[in-house]
């Protein structure tokens, strides 16, 4: 949305609020709202207004028009040295922030770091957000004091899989977690299967490859620590002993250069060429078999319904959805009918449930996110979609 009279750009996030309703969500959207409402820094998206129609709340965003880092990491892999030690030096500045206004994002990851118009990072996505300064009160749930499951595989902290309270120290844990995959192309604990990711990540022994930065390597084992109370940065003094770490030797965190001399005329074109739709991206190049409109009644289907998928970062859209034996999920417009694309089913797909009806697929490199009709049908298809899988007899990616 651009507002005329001002020239300026504003990201609408619509919610609707019977549904929220509906669902028992209506405290996340008071909460978020509330702490975006007391913040205010450079590294975290800002909320302009709110305004509120018949069925609807709208929230008016900071318009952040290069899309998000996971999008960047995509494209171009791994990151230069340089670019990504700046990169992690904002979300440090942003978490920093954070943490003095004694707020836990809590879902961390590159999806929900966004990238201004000159590529700087912006965190957004408090949804799932708590803060320890506000009193409960009718809003608020078990959720609101870190102890049911929040965040994404990936980027989850021990102490949420052990069902132990989430707060700023689970957002370091992602922040690790990122930082490895700037330099690696890949997250420390990634694993075939959701259940081997988990475990891995409560072991918190990951790999590091041996031509890795030493002092990446330290900053990342520093932070990977199992015991939130001994991660790098978890003090008393704010994050004073993280921003001393060798890895930021000569960074002046209160007065960054700019970030645009970093990203590159190269990265910018491949960021111009990169298509919007990315869930074809999860098929190898020569996959004769992608599918078509003939070709999408060849299938047997195993499950069908309707859905919400969610498009973009904002907006869901009702979907049919239909899983067949190849296996692959078919999605079409509840509206028009037609069919719009698909996901491939492999090895390294798994189905999570995740709250009372949403549920996500993730892939190798996409995490897509769905709500069911109800609860009981959300767990139907992460139960249909992980059998499909599991009686796969072939892999396609290594």
């Amino acid at each position: 949305m651009e507002d005329k009279i001002k020239g300026q750009r504003y990201a609408i996030k619509a919610v609707k609020t019977v549904l929220m309703a509906k669902e028992d969500k209506v405290h996340q959207l008071k909460r978020e709202r509330q702490i975006l409402n007391s913040i205010d820094h450079p590294n975290i998206i800002k909320l302009h207004f709110t305004c509120a129609s018949k069925d609807k709340l709208y929230f008016g965003l900071e318009y952040a028009p290069n899309g998000d880092l996971a999008k960047l990491l995509k494209v171009i892999g791994t990151l230069p040295f340089d670019l990504a030690r700046y990169y992690t030096t904002e979300i440090v500045n942003g978490l920093e922030y954070l943490k003095s206004k004694g707020i836990a994002h809590r879902d961390i990851k590159p999806e929900n770091i966004l990238l201004d118009e000159n590529f700087d990072l912006k965190i957004t996505d408090f949804g799932t957000a708590k803060s320890m300064n506000m009193p409960p009160d009718e809003c608020y749930r078990q959720e609101d004091y870190g102890t049911t499951f929040v965040g994404s595989p990936e980027y989850v902290s021990p102490e949420v899989l052990s069902s132990e309270e989430s707060g700023p120290a689970s957002d370091l844990w992602a922040l690790g977690c990122i930082i490895y995959k700037f330099f690696t192309g890949i997250t420390p604990f990634y694993r075939k299967s959701t259940f081997l990711m988990f475990q891995a990540i409560l072991e918190a022994n990951p790999s590091y490859p041996s031509n890795m930065n030493p002092h990446v390597k330290d900053l990342c084992k520093k932070l990977l620590v199992v015991d939130p109370g001994k991660r790098l940065g978890n003090t008393s003094d704010i994050y004073k002993e993280l921003k001393s770490h060798p890895f930021f030797e000569g960074i002046d965190f209160n007065n960054l250069v700019k970030v645009k001399a970093l990203v590159t005329n190269e990265i910018r074109e491949k960021l111009a060429k990169e298509k919007v739709d990315t869930v074809m991206d999860s098929y190898s190049s020569d996959d004769e078999s992608r599918p078509n409109k003939k070709s999408i009644r060849k299938y047997i289907p195993v499950k069908q319904g309707t859905v919400q998928m969610k498009s973009g970062w904002i907006f869901y859209r009702n979907k049919d959805l239909i899983l067949n034996n190849k296996p692959r999920l078919l999605y079409f417009s509840s509206k028009t009918k037609e069919f719009e694309s698909d996901i491939i089913l492999t090895r390294n797909t798994v189905a999570v449930k995740r709250g009372d009806k949403d549920f996500d697929v993730v892939t190798y490199n996409m995490t897509f996110k769905f709500k069911g009709e109800t609860e009981e049908d959300a767990r139907g298809w992460v139960e249909a979609i992980n059998n499909s899988i599991q009686n796969l007899n072939y892999q396609i990616f290594h």
